[in-house]
């Protein structure tokens, strides 16, 4: 969530501001609010649900929220690394050769994007942490796994590399949904061959 710094300013002559890191308990908050920015980083803001923080945190929080659905490369670039608790990605090499890119006809299906990053938690961080006993308890470890399945099953991780053809539809109307993805292809059409 805090992996990257972004500066903001008003004017592009102006002075840049860098935004501050964010708690998790603000990028929850931010999914159930909805506030207009005036561009007064200092200015308070006042919400219910409570928002605890003022508008440079608030546009820290949608940043974090919209880079991270965003984020996209082409299918087959990355593959998870196995047995990583942290759910990482590396680069996808193949044991003999190059990766073989699809060309610009094939990239534009949509089934040929992913996503990049992991999915944002209810709890407003990437990871799930392990659950601990309550002060004056001992969990053995049956007890932490059935603890850490339940965190699981209210707040599954997405899948790493998900293409964005699974993403939910929007709806534009009552009755009608649209992909939230839409692939083109614009400019020049020609197929280049590297040799």
């Amino acid at each position: 969530m805090n992996r990257y710094k972004y500066f903001v300013t008003n004017s592009s002559l102006g002075e840049w501001t860098k935004l501050p890191d964010i708690a998790p308990s603000q990028l929850r908050a931010a999914r159930l609010i909805k506030v207009l920015f005036t561009g007064d980083l200092e200015r308070k803001i006042f919400t219910n649900p409570f928002f605890e923080g003022k508008e440079k945190h608030y546009l820290r929080a949608q940043i974090a929220r919209i880079s991270h659905s965003t984020s996209l490369i082409p299918k087959g670039l990355m593959r998870p690394i196995e047995d990583d608790e942290n759910r990482g990605i590396e680069e996808n090499t193949p044991d003999e050769g190059e990766i073989i890119m699809p060309s610009t006809t094939q990239m534009k299906s949509l089934d040929m994007w992913v996503h990049a990053t992991k999915n944002i938690l209810k709890n407003g961080t990437t990871i799930l942490k392990q659950p601990e006993a309550p002060e004056g308890e001992e969990w053995d470890d049956d007890r932490v796994n059935a603890e850490m399945k339940k965190l699981l099953e209210s707040d599954p991780y997405a899948p790493l590399l998900s293409p964005v053809s699974d993403d939910a539809k929007i709806s534009v109307s009552k009755t009608m949904k649209q992909s939230a993805w839409i692939c083109r292809l614009a400019g020049d059409t020609t197929e280049y061959i590297s040799e």
